[in-house]
């Protein structure tokens, strides 16, 4: 070995094996590879905003390049410790399947090794399965982890290793690679449907092409005419001429007769024809970090954007004289030797990035910045609010504090692209926190106490299995002596369906443009009018619980609300519960009739209501005369086995929540300020979802930004490293 020196990661023996699912004796026979690539899966599918949870049997593909075998030499060097476990932590198909078999990937899954290009690679064969339709989203990456010295004294008898510990890209004292460790996931999804989406994007990939040297001088030394030759052609597929190109990633491994050759391919394709002088940096990645190995490239890639991010090159470190190998004269090449602003060359930012394994494989890509999204401050059209959760109860405290600190760091962060990343872009765990927010302050404010005080079974709650809604319709007639100086304000998330209501009551009575009940400042007057108040009121507020994925298994309604109940289960059209609520017309073979699609609960006798029985005539007439109480409704519908009532018109508020051993009731009364009413219904949204609620928040429009991930509960899992 002719190199003491590398570039390694901490504790690469902690792995949080609970998250994942895998018993102890599992991860114990892992290589620490797969480990790595699970949990930055996790991160990095969190930094796309993508719920991992939502993923499940999509047609997403898995790519993962990998170059090391240190960890099977290890368990080869001691074959007493190889047990049903090892075949699968050994092997490098399982690093990508084992990705594909804990998210339910249902895309194509394999592992590549092409040494150094090997996730270039991954890369480019993602792009092309993206572009083909072949698959809908991509999981690319590689890892690289140095167990074994073996490798290292292979390597050293194969190529240069670094002496002094430094990658010396382009420098005159440049005197071979260091071997380092890491781990790089990119998430690739078709641009349009990226921006549709309003997924944060830290590049667009114009173009790849890859290629093999062939037969050269020597296996692993490069050849310059095939380098040429996949330059060119990724940048005829990302229709890009080499004058439009500002910063090139180049391969740059810190050998002398390698970064030459480099350098002469870049030359004659991206270096020539610049006739406006204008000037392209040339940088490597492995000066800062190392040579990652399978890794490289997208470490390569995952610096290329963020500098598109922040506009902004970093500096090329180590570098004091150019090699004596390498000319730079007529080239548009400079090496930074600080950050430096980048400036865009007609308008926009281009970068290629080379990459070039030991046995020949290249593979050019040519990336560029995307026009950053805007986020919008929220409307009325959604309540805001905050939740975090987690498998854990340390863990959700270690989040909210992760948490903090990003609110610390970041107070000026749009408070509605943090909850619409926090909503619609991380998975739900059982311990669960939400609560509704008006301002950045507010939420660092309710962190803050959360986490210095303790917190109550109603603040923190261990979801278990998902619930099972009844939804009750009350009839609120005890509500009446408040009714007639009631009026709706205009909450713009209940209009559409208020507005329903409207139209079936114009039909009914054969008017246009009537509203149905005053809005503004006139009450209402008479008492059709508060019956109608009460159908088209609780009307709304049931299709707003559906519409945040909120759907009853059990029905049940008294008084107006029986003939609502029927209409959610089916039995009964709009038009025809409308009617029968207002009593406008009797239950005639005329009124449609149909089986319920849901169950109902009969509001006379509390059982189940059979088809046969709600075909007839004389139980609508009856349900109008008797009633049980509310109590003994509430018995039935625990009876039918709800989880969980919603009942909507109560007597002291007009939404509760109730289950077995909890009574919880909000305060939604329809007369409050639509700004108290969206408050209300925050609340009730948040308390659902600790309750354990799958809530749907995919119609939350909005951008979403890169947020803190997931901060894993990691144990040491011990490797040999004979």
């Amino acid at each position: 070995m002719n190199s003491r020196w590398g570039g390694f990661l901490n504790n690469v023996e902690a792995f949080d094996a609970n998250f994942f699912g895998i018993f102890p004796r599992k991860a114990e026979k892992m290589d620490p590879q797969q480990r790595l690539l699970l949990e930055v899966t996790w991160e990095a599918l969190e930094n796309a905003s993508i719920n991992a949870q939502d993923l499940a049997g999509s047609k997403t593909g898995t790519l993962i390049g990998m170059f090391s075998h240190d960890y099977s030499w290890n368990s080869v060097l001691q074959p007493e410790t190889i047990d049903a476990h090892s075949a699968n932590g050994m092997a490098h198909c399982i690093a990508a399947n084992r990705i594909s078999n804990f998210f339910d990937l249902k895309g194509f899954s394999m592992a590549i090794d092409t040494a150094c290009s090997s996730s270039a690679l991954a890369l480019h064969l993602a792009c092309r399965s993206l572009r083909d339709k072949e698959n809908d989203l991509m999981v690319v990456g590689g890892v690289n982890l140095i167990l074994n010295p073996i490798s290292s004294i292979l390597l050293s008898k194969t190529i240069p290793l670094s002496p002094t510990g430094r990658c010396r890209t382009f420098d005159q004292q440049a005197d071979g690679t260091v071997r380092s460790e890491g781990c790089g996931i990119l998430i690739l999804k078709r641009l349009s449907e990226a921006l549709a989406e309003g997924d944060h994007i830290w590049a667009q990939i114009l173009g790849t092409a890859s290629n093999q040297d062939g037969r050269s001088s020597g296996l692993a030394n490069p050849n310059v005419n095939s380098q040429c030759e996949v330059i060119e052609e990724a940048l005829w597929n990302a229709q890009v001429t080499p004058q439009q190109i500002s910063l090139v990633e180049a391969s740059g491994t810190g050998t002398p007769v390698g970064d030459s050759i480099e350098v002469e391919a870049l030359s004659e394709t991206i270096g020539q024809h610049r006739a406006d002088q204008s000037g392209c940096a040339l940088a490597a990645v492995k000066t800062n970090i190392g040579h990652t190995e399978g890794a490289s490239a997208a470490l390569s890639i995952i610096k290329v954007a963020l500098a598109l991010n922040k506009r902004q090159i970093p500096a090329h470190l180590h570098f004091t004289n150019l090699n004596s190998r390498i000319s730079l004269e007529k080239t548009p090449f400079y090496l930074p030797q600080q950050l430096t602003p980048w400036n865009p060359i007609d308008g926009k930012r281009i970068a290629a990035l080379n990459s070039f394994g030991l046995g020949g494989t290249n593979v050019h890509v040519i990336l560029s910045e995307v026009p950053a999204l805007t986020p919008v401050e929220k409307d009325e059209t959604w309540p805001q609010l905050f939740t975090l959760s987690a498998k854990t109860e340390k863990a959700l405290q270690d989040l909210m504090k992760r948490y903090l600190k990003y609110l610390m760091d970041n107070p000026t962060v749009n408070l509605s692209a943090l909850c619409r990343t926090l909503n619609g872009g991380r998975a739900r765990f059982p311990y669960r926190l939400a609560f509704p927010a008006k301002s950045i302050p507010q939420v660092y404010h309710l962190l803050e106490e959360k986490l210095t005080t303790s917190l109550s079974a109603a603040e923190l709650m261990k979801a278990t299995e998902p619930l099972k809604f009844a939804f009750f319709f009350a009839d609120n007639e005890s509500q009446a002596e408040d009714l007639p100086n009631t009026c709706i304000p205009e909450i713009t998330v209940l209009k559409p369906y208020l507005d329903e209501v409207e139209s079936a009551w114009n039909d009914l009575m054969g008017t246009t443009g009537i509203p149905v009940f005053p809005r503004g400042s006139q009450p209402l007057q008479f008492s059709v009018d508060q019956k109608l108040f009460i159908f088209s009121w609780h009307y709304a507020i049931a299709h707003l619980f559906m519409s945040w994925g909120i759907q009853p298994s059990l029905l049940q309604g008294n008084g107006v609300g029986e003939f609502l109940a029927a209409h959610f289960s089916g039995i009964l059209s709009l038009e025809d519960a409308l009617a029968l609520a207002l009593h406008k017309n009797p239950i005639e073979l005329e009124t449609r009739l149909a089986p319920p699609k849901i169950r109902v609960l009969s509001n006379t006798t509390g059982q189940r209501l059979l088809w046969q029985e709600a075909k007839q005539e004389e139980y609508w007439i009856q349900t109008s005369r008797t009633r049980l109480s509310t109590t003994q409704l509430n018995q039935s519908i625990q009876q039918e086995n709800g989880d969980l009532i919603l009942a909507i018109g109560t007597r002291n508020s007009l939404i509760s929540i109730n289950n077995l051993k909890d009574s919880i009731i909000f305060s939604l009364i329809p007369y409050q300020e639509a700004e108290q009413v969206n408050i209300d219904l925050t609340k009730i949204l948040g308390q659902l979802f600790t309750l354990g609620s799958d809530l749907n928040f995919q119609q939350q429009k909005g951008v979403k930004i890169p947020l803190p991930s997931y901060p894993f509960q990691r144990k040491n899992f011990p490797f040999n490293t004979h």
